[in-house]
């Protein structure tokens, strides 16, 4: 199995927590706007780690809500997929904030 080479230059920090990200996919000629909810794993200043059954693809751009307190707002932050790792029939991602 392939290792993922450690690139981080920022602290992670736990965060786990469910989180909700939006990307857009075509569909039938058509461009949708598709919701999807994942649990996060960490995140810095830098960052994201999160594991969902989504597909997502490297190098995609997708907007991430993050809650900003337990009963608050949620913050949307443009995110690049920088890897991904199949984790059973879940996929395993870091994200890169942009």
């Amino acid at each position: 199995m392939e290792t993922i080479k450690e690139i981080r230059t920022s602290k992670r920090k736990d965060f786990h927590r469910v989180v909700s990200f939006e990307l857009s996919t075509m569909e039938k000629g058509r461009l949708e706007n598709v919701r999807e909810r994942c649990e996060g794993l960490d995140i810095s200043s830098g960052g994201f780690g999160l594991i969902t059954k989504c597909a997502l693809k490297r190098g995609s751009v997708i907007r991430l809500y993050l809650p900003v307190d337990k009963e608050g707002p949620e913050l949307p932050v443009f995110s690049e997929v920088i890897w991904v790792q199949p984790v059973g029939s879940h996929v395993k991602a870091g994200l890169r904030f942009l």
